[in-house]
């Protein structure tokens, strides 16, 4: 499990030998909660909260990481224990692949998983009585499909041959796939396509927050399996720049996308949860205890097939992670 701290003025600390979580309610009136350190996997912090550092230390002599996030959801730093998690051997192939054909057979696994991914989310639209334009869906499906042959039948000996024919593909992809969605998600929450920060409307607000919180957790699964997060093969490398991460995090996207059209078709988010700020849309700390709770539970819980067996996302992300470094270091 993972510990969120998000409300102001949230505080942890260390109580028993245990992590011991303060929390103020809307009348200031003090909750307490405790978690043993072995059940923890991760303490999340968000602005305008606290740790000590006794809770540092009782992460570290347990393993379990650490993360600060911006008021956008995404991670600005982690707390790693000294226990090492992986051999060099990883992280030295990781940097042959990342300019040779192995980087661009990764590129092309993960970029046609996720026009699949997204084909297939709009397909089950296709099976709901609510959905205002089944003709758009076929349409969209149909383009997706494309897309994504043309992305496997591209040849190159490293990514940069190929980067811009990538990147002008899953563009393309994107369009078409954010248009549909906009129009056939539930009547209040349409919009015309993607737009980043600020969100011009509830529904791509949600996506900008719930993609912080998935990069942070793809970047720690990275981290866990051994991989370097900031060494990438399509997204390359700059200052500070997690390229892997963003490499990495594409066929898991739709998973977010799915756990807001879900809150958006049970009208479990509105205009409380948002608030308005610099020309455009932003999530208030309600509407991201929400849509935080949403996307655990979905990680959680959530049952889809991997390898012919029954599992949650959360074992699926850490899995391809683990095998993604597997596959490194066989080659």
């Amino acid at each position: 499990m993972q510990i969120y701290l998000q409300s102001y003025g949230a505080k942890l600390r260390v109580k028993d030998r245990l992590f011991e979580v303060i929390v103020f309610d809307e009348n200031q009136r003090v909750k307490k909660e405790q978690f043993s350190p072995k059940e923890v996997d991760g303490i999340w912090l968000s602005t305008h909260t606290s740790l000590s550092a006794d809770a540092i230390m009782l992460a570290a002599q347990n393993n379990v990481s650490i993360l600060v996030m911006n008021h956008f959801g995404m991670p600005v730093g982690r707390f790693l224990s000294t226990q090492p998690s992986s051999t060099t051997k990883i992280q030295k192939r990781q940097l042959e692949a990342s300019i040779g054909k192995e980087g661009v057979k990764h590129i092309k696994n993960w970029t046609s998983q996720k026009l699949e991914r997204q084909s297939e989310f709009i397909s089950l639209q296709l099976k709901s009585r609510s959905n205002p334009d089944p003709e758009l869906c076929r349409d969209c499906i149909e383009h997706l499909t494309g897309l994504k042959e043309k992305v496997l039948a591209l040849e190159a000996e490293s990514i940069d041959e190929i980067a811009d024919t990538i990147r002008g593909l899953e563009g393309t992809a994107g369009r078409f796939y954010f248009t549909t969605l906009g129009q056939i998600v539930p009547p209040g929450f349409r919009f015309e396509g993607r737009s980043r920060r600020p969100a011009k409307d509830i529904f791509n607000a949600m996506l900008n927050y719930g993609y912080g919180i998935l990069y942070a957790r793809v970047e720690e699964a990275l981290f866990s399996a051994g991989i370097n997060p900031y060494v990438g093969f399509l997204h390359r490398d700059g200052h500070r720049f997690k390229a892997m991460v963003f490499d990495f995090i594409e066929p898991y996207r739709v998973w977010i996308d799915q756990v807001v059209f879900r809150l958006a078709s049970q009208k479990k988010i509105g205009k409380k949860h948002t608030i308005k700020k610099d020309g455009g849309l932003w999530i208030s700390d309600h509407g991201k205890r929400v849509l935080v709770h949403a996307i655990n539970e979905f990680m959680k819980f959530k049952k889809m097939k991997y390898n012919n067996k029954t599992h949650h996302p959360e074992f699926v992300l850490l899995a391809e992670a683990r095998a993604f470094a597997s596959s490194l270091k066989q080659d």
